[in-house]
């Protein structure tokens, strides 16, 4: 199925890469992912603008769903590619770009951020994220890696007034929820995760939330949940 990808065979030059499906006994230095999920699959996975532009030029015919395992996996990092320093606003523009028009076929959505040279603050993935999941409407599995500052005077430091008049659609079919912090280990349930859980998740069909050591855990109840890892 991947070799014959439309993809691959749309353009000889493609650099969309797909990772191997991988047996969970085999995860043995990542037990999240084994608890996560029966088969690991790293899906495609997006760290530059113009790969994203280039996969959405090969698969201008439709053809339905074009991620092996529905599983998309976005890697943001301060990094450069042949002297060129990453565009982080191209990037992310043409992942929006890439949502907005694929988001309905993704099940599993991976968010990997990693910017410990230029800290992202928590309010500042705030409207990224908010509008990303918006356009995921089938989204089962949501799996969060930040390096995210928070300031000691940020507070909430989040639009809640906004987003309590303007409530988004909650993902239903959300069934696994995992977040980790990798900048701050003791500020790890930011009002960010907060917000997304009780705006995305209250009263859907939430079954497994995985946060981080010496978290709490939000205050409002999942009718659902099995499990709950911190």
């Amino acid at each position: 199925m991947y070799e014959n990808h439309p993809a691959r065979l749309a353009s000889t030059t493609s650099d969309v890469k797909f990772a191997d499906l991988v047996p969970a006994e085999d995860l043995e230095d990542d037990m999240e992912e084994e608890r996560m999920v029966t088969v690991a699959d790293n899906g495609v996975k997006f760290n530059w603008p113009d790969q994203i532009q280039r996969f959405l030029r090969e698969m201008e015919v439709p053809s339905g769903n074009p991620f092996p395992g529905r599983c998309v996996w976005l890697l943001l990092e301060e990094s450069s590619r042949a002297g060129v320093p990453l565009n982080r606003e191209e990037l992310l523009e043409s992942f929006r770009q890439l949502l907005i028009r694929f988001g309905e076929h993704i099940w599993y959505l991976r968010l990997s951020f990693h910017c410990f040279d230029v800290l992202i603050h928590s309010n500042e993935y705030e409207t990224l994220l908010m509008s990303w999941l918006t356009l995921v409407p089938n989204l089962k599995r949501l799996k969060l890696k930040l390096a995210c500052a928070r300031d000691e005077d940020e507070g909430d430091g989040l639009n809640t007034d906004f987003w309590r008049e303007n409530p988004v659609q909650k993902l239903n079919n959300l069934q696994v929820f995992s977040y980790t912090n990798e900048y701050d280990q003791h500020k790890t349930f930011t009002p960010l995760i907060h917000q997304l859980l009780e705006r995305f998740c209250v009263g859907g069909n939430l079954t497994r939330l995985h946060l981080p050591d010496n978290c709490n855990g939000p205050d409002f109840p999942f009718p659902n949940l099995k499990e709950l890892w911190t």
